[in-house]
């Protein structure tokens, strides 16, 4: 059996290229009326679930920023009726090469969905998959009432905080320039700020270790990851860089611009370049600043 440990939950970008999705249009209700709202999670073995409800059933929406989606509904859980079939596309992890084919299913109205407290009426098209996989695991399974996916679709219109250590997601309007319409950041709580840039929906940041420059992929829908190519491997490990210890490994002196990075990650591989799948391994050690606009994420000291 596969464990969760060793699973990295992803869509591959062609299930994106499908279709143009009207259900991206959300944002302007996501805050009708304030600047800011927060949201509770749960964390789940690492990941982010959001408790909300689809037409009468309950459960809890995967909050992924790897997910290009406002909404991505899980049709194993939910009593969708699956006679629109548009595409298919891929999930699984990039440990071993495993994956699992999606079938994609449009939805044309499924009823008023919740993300905690805020209803979402009569939202329009919305597409599904079967993502049994992820509860259908035994013991290392996620939530068996999973609802599926909501991603960026929703919200890479406002900024957002996300910390684990409150579990609370904070979302703040921002006007034309980006900025939010409530400054919320203390200045000197500011650990560094990455920006990005987005290859197809993905945010990348170049970070690097002893001068070796690895692209980091932000995505709060992995653990961590990490793949090098064979030389880069041979000589971290023989600078004493990359460690292993206590089932985890380790890449000593990751820094983004001098400034040290806290990141841990469950595993690693050998490939052709030199990346990172930074997931709860780094971002938990952090509140995490998100602005889609400026294409920055602020990583700020936990509180005490």
């Amino acid at each position: 059996m596969r464990t969760l440990s060793n699973l990295t939950i992803y869509l591959v970008i062609s299930l994106y290229s499908i279709f143009a999705f009207p259900s991206d249009s959300h944002t302007e209700i996501l805050l009708p009326t304030e600047n800011h709202r927060t949201l509770p999670f749960d964390i789940v073995k690492g990941y982010i679930f959001l408790s909300g409800k689809v037409a009468e059933q309950s459960g809890g929406f995967m909050f992924d920023t790897g997910t290009p989606f406002s909404f991505l509904l899980n049709n194993h859980y939910l009593p969708l009726k699956l006679d629109h079939f548009v595409g298919s596309g891929k999930a699984g992890s990039i440990q071993g090469g495993v994956t699992r084919e999606l079938k994609l299913y449009i939805h044309q109205d499924v009823g008023t969905i919740k993300l905690g407290q805020i209803k979402f009426m009569h939202v329009g098209a919305l597409q599904s998959t079967n993502l049994e996989f992820m509860s259908n695991m035994g013991s290392d399974g996620l939530r068996t009432d999973n609802l599926g996916f909501v991603g960026m679709g929703l919200f890479r219109q406002y900024e957002f905080v996300i910390d684990y250590s409150s579990k609370t997601l904070d979302v703040y309007r921002i006007k034309k320039s980006g900025e939010p319409f409530i400054a919320h950041i203390d200045a000197k709580d500011v650990v560094a700020t990455l920006p990005f840039r987005l290859a197809k929906h993905m945010p990348i940041v170049t970070i690097n270790i002893d001068g070796i420059k690895i692209e980091g992929l932000l995505d709060t829908g992995v653990l961590g990851e990490v793949t090098l190519t064979p030389e880069t491997q041979r000589i971290l490990e023989n600078s004493g860089k990359l460690k292993k210890q206590g089932g985890y490994y380790f890449l000593e002196g990751l820094n983004y611009g001098g400034i040290a990075l806290d990141t841990k990650t469950p595993s690693i591989s050998t490939g052709d370049s030199n990346t990172m799948r930074l997931g709860y391994n780094m971002l938990s050690h952090y509140r995490t600043v998100w602005n889609y606009k400026k294409q920055t994420v602020t990583l700020l000291k936990l509180k005490k």
